[in-house]
């Protein structure tokens, strides 16, 4: 079992799941790897509520949006490219445009397409 030295600001496991959770750092260029969590999270929400194999809808999603993205994207830009390669590819009231809206809701993190409640 290897343990992970201990944070001083967020823990032993300094990868976290919520924006909420987001503090500025100057280690780990910015927290890439700190906060990879907060979409990585996003996307299994997203995935599990879907159902299926996560490559065959959530994985598309996520890598069309990706790659609409400039090098600077935040979270936000990236949650709302999701919403709306969603809806463009299954449709504006589609289940999968509605999970991949939860799954950022999940990390509080609202989205243009309409925040999840």
């Amino acid at each position: 079992m290897v343990l992970r030295a201990r944070d001083p600001t967020l823990g032993r496991d300094p990868q976290v799941t919520t924006i909420a959770s987001f503090v500025k750092r100057t280690d780990d260029n910015g927290g890439v790897h700190t906060y990879s969590g907060i979409p990585n999270k996003a996307f299994y929400v997203c995935a599990t509520r879907i159902g299926g194999h996560a490559w065959d809808k959530p994985l598309k999603i996520w890598y069309r949006a990706i790659a609409l993205l400039k090098p600077d994207a935040s979270f936000q830009d990236l949650a709302d490219a999701t919403v709306a390669v969603a809806a463009q590819t299954y449709g504006l009231h589609s289940p999968e445009r509605e999970a991949v809206i939860y799954g950022w809701h999940a990390v509080g993190i609202a989205t243009i397409g309409g925040a999840h409640g």
